[in-house]
C-alpha cells in the first residue's frame, strides 16, 4: 500500500506540473500574438532597456530588423539627441508603472515621426523582468488638430470682421433711418459668411467621420467649439434674413389659450420662476401660429431672463372690440427709461450675446397681422408686454392683404 501511495503523489505532481507548464506556454503563445500582431509599434525590452525583440509594426515606423538593434539600448536606437534628458526622466517613470506620454522619436533614416508613448513593466512571480513599449504614430492626429485650430481661429477672424462690419452698418442706419438698407446688408452677410460656413462646417464632419473613434477628448471639445460658433454665426444670418425680408403669413384659426399653451412648452421654465397662465379658450382667432409662437417666447424668455432670483410671469387674455389683448406681466428687475425708449429700434440690445433684432421681429410680425405690441416697465417692479391682434384679419377685396410696414419700404404678403 505505502509504494501505491507514493505512485500516487508522484503522478499528481506530475499532473500540477504539466498543467502549469501549459498554463505558462499558452500565456507566452498569446503574448507573443498580442506583441506580434499589435497594430502599435511594439519593442521588449529587458529590464535595462535593452531591445530584446520587436514587431513587424516596429520595423515598419522606424525601418529597423531585429537583427541591427538587438542588445542595444532603446534610447539609443530611437531617441534624437535634443530629447535625451526626456528619455531618462521617462526611463525612471516607467520604473513606477505604467505611463503614456506624446512626444518625438527618431526613425533609421533619420527623420522624425510624433507618437505617443505607453510603456509597461513586465513582472514574473513579482520581479521585473522588463518592459513593453508601444509607439503610436499621431502625426495624422497633430495635424487634424492644427487644422482645426486653424479653422476656429480663421471662423473667429471672420465673425469679428462681419460683427464690425454690422456695427459700422447699424451707425449708418440709425443716422440715414433708411432700414430698407437691412436687406441689402443681409444679403451681403449671407454671401459672405455663408459658403464659409458651410465650407467650415463640411470640414468638421469630415474631421469627425475621418478619426471616428480615435477623436481624442482635446479634439472633441475643439470640433464642438467650431459647431456651436458656426450655429451661433448662422443665427445672425437667420435674424438678419428675417428681419429684411418680406413676412408671408399663413393664417389659421386658433384661441389665445392654445397659441400661449404651444410657447410655454417651447420655453424651459427655471423652478423658481411662477407661471399662472389666466388666458382663455375664446374668442377663436386667425393667425400664422408658428410666426406669432415665435413672438410669444421672445416674450416669455425675456420675462424669464429678467427674473435670475425667481419670480411670478402671469398671462392673461381678454376681448376688447374687435380685438384681442394678451399680456405678460413679470416681477423682474424692470427696464429705465432709456431702454424703454429703444427697446423696438433693430440691433439694440442689453445683453452680451445677440444682435438685438429679438424685439424688432416681434413687432413686425404682430403689426403684419394688424395688431399692435407695446410695453411697460418700472425698475425693481417688474414688465408688461400687451400683444393686440384682431380677431378676423382685414380683407381688401382679395386673396392678399398688403400691409405697409412703418418706415420700411417692405410689403408684408398675408395668405387667407
Amino acid at each position: 500500500m505505502k509504494g501505491k501511495w507514493h505512485s500516487l503523489a508522484i503522478a499528481r505532481d506530475l499532473t500540477e506540473r504539466k498543467k502549469t507548464e501549459k498554463a505558462i506556454l499558452e500565456s507566452k503563445e498569446k503574448f507573443e500574438r498580442l506583441f506580434r500582431n499589435n497594430p502599435e509599434a511594439a519593442v521588449y525590452s529587458d529590464k535595462n532597456f535593452r531591445i530584446l525583440d520587436i514587431n513587424p509594426r516596429f520595423t515598419e515606423l522606424f525601418g529597423y530588423s531585429l537583427e541591427e538593434i538587438k542588445g542595444k539600448h532603446v534610447n539609443e536606437v530611437v531617441v534624437p539627441e535634443d530629447k535625451k534628458k526626456e528619455a531618462e526622466e521617462l526611463d525612471k517613470k516607467a520604473r513606477k508603472g505604467y505611463f503614456s506620454y506624446d512626444t518625438v522619436r527618431k526613425r533609421k533614416d533619420g527623420t522624425l515621426v510624433s507618437v505617443s508613448i505607453s510603456v509597461a513593466p513586465i513582472t514574473v512571480e513579482n520581479k521585473l523582468v522588463g518592459y513593453v513599449g508601444l509607439y503610436k504614430d499621431i502625426t495624422e492626429r497633430l495635424q487634424m488638430q492644427k487644422k482645426l485650430q486653424e479653422y476656429s481661429e480663421h471662423l473667429e477672424e471672420l465673425v469679428e470682421k462681419r460683427t464690425r462690419q454690422l456695427r459700422e452698418m447699424q451707425q449708418q442706419l440709425l443716422k440715414a433711418e433708411r432700414l430698407a438698407a437691412i436687406g441689402e446688408l443681409a444679403a451681403m452677410v449671407g454671401h459672405d459668411l455663408r459658403n464659409p460656413l458651410t465650407s467650415i462646417a463640411g470640414a468638421v464632419y469630415y474631421l469627425k467621420m475621418k478619426l471616428g473613434s480615435k477623436v481624442d477628448k482635446k479634439t472633441r471639445e475643439m470640433l464642438k467649439l467650431i459647431e456651436k460658433s458656426v450655429e451661433y454665426s448662422n443665427k445672425i444670418i437667420r435674424d438678419l434674413l428675417e428681419y429684411s425680408r418680406e413676412i408671408k403669413l399663413e393664417l389659421s384659426e386658433t384661441t389665445p389659450k392654445s397659441i400661449v399653451k404651444e410657447a410655454l412648452a417651447l420655453v424651459k421654465i427655471p423652478k423658481k420662476v411662477q407661471v399662472l397662465d389666466l388666458t382663455r379658450d375664446k374668442p377663436k382667432i386667425k393667425v400664422d401660429v408658428e410666426k406669432m409662437k415665435r413672438v410669444l417666447v421672445n416674450i416669455i424668455k425675456n420675462a424669464v431672463e429678467a427674473m435670475p432670483n425667481g419670480g411670478k410671469l402671469k398671462i392673461r387674455s381678454r376681448t376688447r372690440g374687435n380685438s384681442v389683448e394678451i399680456t405678460f406681466t413679470d416681477t423682474g428687475v424692470g427696464m429705465p427709461k432709456e431702454t424703454l425708449k429703444k427697446i423696438w429700434n433693430p440691433f439694440f440690445t442689453t445683453k452680451a450675446k445677440g444682435m438685438g433684432l429679438g424685439l424688432s421681429i416681434c413687432k413686425r410680425i404682430v403689426e403684419a397681422h394688424g395688431g399692435k405690441i407695446s410695453v411697460k416697465s418700472a425698475l425693481k417692479k417688474g414688465t408688461t408686454f400687451k400683444v393686440t391682434l384682431p380677431i378676423k384679419p382685414k380683407k381688401l377685396g382679395g386673396e392678399k392683404v398688403w400691409v405697409e410696414m412703418p418706415e420700411s419700404s417692405l410689403l408684408t404678403t398675408t395668405k387667407t
